[in-house]
């Protein structure tokens, strides 16, 4: 295999995430989150499942310059965007390769843990919690989000289920996997944290074009499953997902409502 071949839908993924999801989606999804961080000047933080690294970026002025924050993905094609933004002023910033079930971290080694977005596709969910709570030192916090809803998602669902049948559904719904407080709850259970708190969010999206969004919630993150579409039924589909999206059209703009549940979990 060459390695061009090894590492195309990878990176490919890792592109389109930074230049449509993260602006559009994740950029106002990172404040939220770090509005419940609370992050203080000259913390330790660690952003684990940090994609192209939008949460790292955006605490690190909070941090300040005695600050310090690692941000840690699976995906090395993710991390090579991130080295490719530009630094902001701050708390340095380390991009560490890793698994987010096996830290590569001492015991009590951050004042803060983040997690956004990252917990619903972790093979092993309780594991990375429990990882993720060792590297904390006592009387510290995780601050975590997951996807409840997202209407623009949500509004191309019947497409998904008449093109791409119940494989297609399942994987189209794999980034609301823990959009459930009851859901949520229980995987916190037993992984030693002294006092969880679970909050709804909302934040309001938008993306430049519906052209923009389907080329990432489509074509980017169901790229194995349009495979199996002749060139008629991959338009047919792209058409109806047009149609859907209407309601959600302002101008060029596709603006839509993303909710989210937040978790806190203190040591």
């Amino acid at each position: 295999m060459t390695v061009d071949s090894a590492r195309t839908p990878f990176t490919a993924l890792a592109e389109t995430y930074e230049r449509v999801a993260v602006p559009a989606m994740l950029a106002p999804e990172a404040l939220n989150l770090l509005e419940f961080a609370a992050l203080q000047p000259g913390e330790r933080v660690l952003d684990v499942a940090c994609g192209t690294g939008i949460v790292a970026r955006l605490a690190a002025p909070r941090l300040g310059p005695r600050g310090q924050i690692v941000g840690l993905d699976l995906n090395a094609a993710m991390l090579a965007v991130a080295r490719t933004r530009p630094v902001p002023l701050g708390a340095p910033i380390e991009w560490r390769h890793g698994n987010a079930q096996a830290l590569p971290f001492p015991d009590a080694s951050f004042d803060a843990v983040l997690c956004q977005n990252g917990l619903q596709f972790m093979g092993d969910k309780r594991q990375a919690l429990w990882e993720m709570r060792r590297v904390l030192r006592p009387e510290r916090r995780l601050v975590l989000n997951v996807l409840a809803r997202e209407a623009a998602t949500g509004a191309l669902e019947p497409a998904v289920t008449r093109f791409l049948g119940p494989d297609g559904v399942a994987l189209y719904g794999e980034p609301f996997a823990l959009g459930d407080v009851d859901t949520l709850t229980r995987l916190f259970e037993g992984v030693g944290f002294r006092a969880i708190d679970i909050a709804r969010a909302t934040i309001t999206a938008r993306c430049p074009s519906a052209e923009d969004f389907l080329g990432f919630t489509l074509t980017t993150r169901l790229a194995s499953a349009l495979k199996t579409l002749s060139p008629e039924q991959h338009a047919a589909l792209f058409a109806d997902a047009r149609a859907l999206l209407a309601p959600y059209r302002v101008g060029d703009e596709l603006v839509f409502p993303i909710e989210l549940l937040v978790a806190i979990a203190r040591t």
